[in-house]
């Protein structure tokens, strides 16, 4: 009850948003308790990552959520050109961020143990959020240049899978042509089964 006291002294929370609150708390641990001199910035990090985690369960679907996306069967039937030129968009209820922790393996330890590891693994982590089909939250990985190409895109502001797929297979140098466009489908199913875009 104190430190919710002394919180809110602080960093008043002037709205009915639990958002808002999440963001008064990470202020209070970054410019108030300087986690981020202090060797436990991970939490930081865990406290961004539960923040996007709520506003992804909690957020109004749009008129066209994941559930009226493209199947996985309809996708991997469609011509290479077909599949190309097909529109598709980020939704609101997707989030983007890098983090210093694998923040995935982070919350499945955590999930299984019912605590947080003592000394989390850090590496530069891409993540996106969002709901899938049945409205249940989830988080994947990203390379960085798919990451920063989803994260510019303005929510449900179409785009071309052309473009999303040059962005994938600018990480794929050393592979052939075939091979590339065959993992670029495998992770654009990925993309449409969690959510992260609507097709």
């Amino acid at each position: 009850k104190a430190f919710a006291i002394q919180l809110h002294k602080l960093y008043p929370w002037k709205n009915a948003r639990t958002e808002g609150l999440a963001e008064n708390f990470l202020m209070f641990l970054r410019d108030d308790l300087k986690l981020t001199t202090t060797g436990k910035e991970f939490l930081l990090q865990l406290v961004e990552f539960e923040r996007h985690a709520f506003y992804i369960r909690r957020v109004e679907n749009d008129p066209i959520t994941a559930k009226q996306s493209l199947s996985r069967e309809q996708i991997t039937k469609l011509q290479v050109g077909a599949l190309l030129e097909l529109s598709c968009f980020v939704p609101s209820c997707a989030r983007f961020d890098r983090f210093e922790l694998d923040m995935i393996d982070v919350w499945s330890y955590f999930e299984k143990h019912q605590e947080l590891p003592t000394s989390p693994k850090k590496a530069a982590c891409f993540l996106a959020g969002s709901r899938d089909s049945e409205n249940r939250s989830g988080w994947l990985r990203l390379t960085e240049p798919v990451f920063t190409f989803l994260r510019q895109h303005t929510v449900l502001q179409p785009f071309p899978v052309g473009s999303l797929a040059e962005a994938f297979v600018s990480t794929c140098a050393n592979k052939s042509e075939t091979e590339a466009y065959s993992e670029f489908l495998k992770f654009f199913v990925s993309l449409l089964e969690f959510g992260v875009i609507v097709c």
